[in-house]
């Protein structure tokens, strides 16, 4: 994909994102509660999103802050400190100055949510910590086993997983399962760059040009590979994403979502894309509930 297209894609996307909002004005405020990231000295602020390559920008902006440094575990929180505490002056600067790079990352609704539970739930990533999802997710405990056999490689199958999101909303899940709205609020901070994980190795190489970046600046982040699963985006290593023929298969994502979708119930499925319902209207995304069919991918 070309510079030109990927600026025309983009302001197709920023567009849908605006009549989304309905003209919604966008806030004068810096948003604290969400998850912004910032390098202001290379104009660049990014809402990064659980499972749509948050750990890769956390990396790319504390790098970009600390060019002679290394990545830290404890960088996210700094990362987020380091945003909220910035001064005013430099906030307001950073949201109305055209030459700022504003990005919002976005995925498609159910993948992120099919990527998390294999991720998070996987017995072997309980293991190693110490079963966190099922202590965070107040009472998901009980769903285990409630409508489906015991799964021998998720700590709860994926329908009980998905009952137990509907039954107790977004907003006591963890966040790697909560809206990008929740997340990110794009109908309230002046963003100008979606980039979509689907389509990340084109977008990265223009949005990456903005801020005099390079995609050797750009870590990516390997979820480990567990032996049995598919794992949504599997990932080779970095330079795989430099070569300009690869590319995650579209018909891959698809036949992964429906593989999962296809045995719910539709009540069950109907609920759930009600939950996610911004995130699909802002960002393009769709799901046909009669063929189990994901689009709006690129």
């Amino acid at each position: 994909m070309t510079s030109s297209s990927n600026s025309l894609c983009n302001k197709d996307l920023i567009r849908r994102l605006f009549q989304a909002c309905e003209g919604y004005v966008k806030t004068k405020s810096w948003l604290d509660d969400v998850q912004l990231i910032t390098a202001p000295k290379r104009r660049l602020v990014v809402c990064y999103v659980q499972k749509a390559g948050s750990t890769s920008w956390q990396k790319l902006v504390y790098n970009l802050r600390h060019p002679e440094g290394h990545w830290i575990k404890t960088g996210h929180m700094e990362n987020r400190i380091y945003a909220k505490n910035i001064d005013w002056s430099t906030k307001v600067e950073l949201m109305t100055d055209p030459q700022t790079t504003r990005i919002i990352c976005v995925r498609h609704p159910f993948s992120r949510l099919i990527s998390g539970w294999n991720n998070k739930f996987h017995r072997r990533f309980m293991e190693r910590s110490e079963n966190m999802m099922m202590k965070t997710m107040r009472g998901i405990s009980r769903y285990v086993g409630r409508t489906s056999t015991e799964d021998q490689q998720h700590a709860i199958s994926f329908r009980d997983f998905v009952e137990y999101i509907v039954d107790h909303g977004l907003d006591e899940v963890d966040n790697h399962f909560k809206s990008i709205e929740q997340l990110c609020a794009p109908c309230s901070f002046p963003y100008n760059f979606v980039v979509k994980a689907e389509t990340s190795p084109e977008d990265l190489w223009w949005v990456l040009h903005r801020f005099n970046g390079s995609m050797a600046s750009f870590p990516v982040h390997s979820v480990p590979e567990f032996k049995g699963t598919k794992n949504f985006y599997k990932r080779t290593g970095f330079e795989s994403w430099r070569r300009p023929y690869h590319k995650i298969s579209k018909s891959y994502i698809v036949e992964t979502i429906r593989e999962r979708f296809q045995s719910l119930p539709r009540p069950l499925v109907e609920k759930v894309m009600q939950l996610y319902r911004h995130d699909f209207d802002y960002f393009g995304y769709t799901f046909d509930i009669e063929t189990s069919t994901a689009g709006g991918l690129t």
